[in-house]
């Protein structure tokens, strides 16, 4: 079976299935190896953001037993994945070694086929000079809906405690270029039911809560 490594916000199953809807197969995992930071940079006319991207560890200096993403991997048929392919323009599609993984639920067999779509780049030492900026800052709402996916996890899987937690912490240059962009800030429950909850995640990590601290409001 083939299955994608999603790792930003297609952990979260309602920005999931806008793309792949009705999918039932879709497992957590944990691979070793990769690294994820802020430095997926998409260049539109409209203002934009940075998301999350993701390259192989040596890339970054680092070994691979030093450096996980954590997410979801989801079932896909062959012409879902060469449907993906063309979509994910600047992203290359590379094969997971099932060695390198945690796999929470016990549910991947011999043959089974795990890919996870990297940043493209001809540059070895990527990523450089990419991360975020007041033009292209991080911004509250599509992290919260990769926090609201982790959360997700936690509550529908077993020994999944701490995801949000892994998720956090692996990720790879936060700075003060943060919006909350959010509706409703000074009572944002009413659009993002887990704000507060989301917030008290951030805000106790030692990580980011400095960064935290900065937000700013647009």
């Amino acid at each position: 079976m083939d299955y994608v490594f999603g790792y930003g916000s297609l952990i979260y199953s309602l920005s999931r299935n806008r793309t792949t809807p009705n999918k039932s197969k879709i497992y957590p995992l944990k691979i070793f190896g990769l690294t994820r930071g802020w430095w997926g940079i998409i260049p539109v006319p409209n203002p934009t953001t940075t998301f999350l991207g993701c390259v192989e560890a040596y890339r970054y200096g680092i070994a691979d037993d030093e450096s996980y993403v954590n997410g979801v991997a989801y079932q896909v048929s062959q012409e879902e994945l060469k449907e993906i392919d063309k979509r994910e323009i600047g992203y290359s599609r590379i094969l997971v070694d099932l060695k390198k993984t945690q796999d929470y639920t016990n549910q991947f067999q011999p043959g089974d086929k795990v890919w996870v779509y990297i940043n493209k780049s001809d540059d070895l030492n990527f990523p450089k000079n990419v991360f975020p900026t007041a033009e292209f800052p991080i911004v509250q709402s599509y992290l919260d809906l990769c926090i609201n996916g982790c959360l997700e996890v936690e509550k529908g899987f077993k020994n999944t405690s701490g995801f949000c937690e892994d998720f956090i912490n692996s990720i790879k240059h936060w700075n003060q270029y943060w919006v909350n962009d959010r509706i409703y800030p000074r009572r944002p429950f009413i659009h993002e039911p887990n704000a507060f909850l989301i917030d008290k995640l951030l805000e106790e990590n030692d990580l980011v809560k400095m960064y935290f601290q900065q937000r700013y409001i647009e």
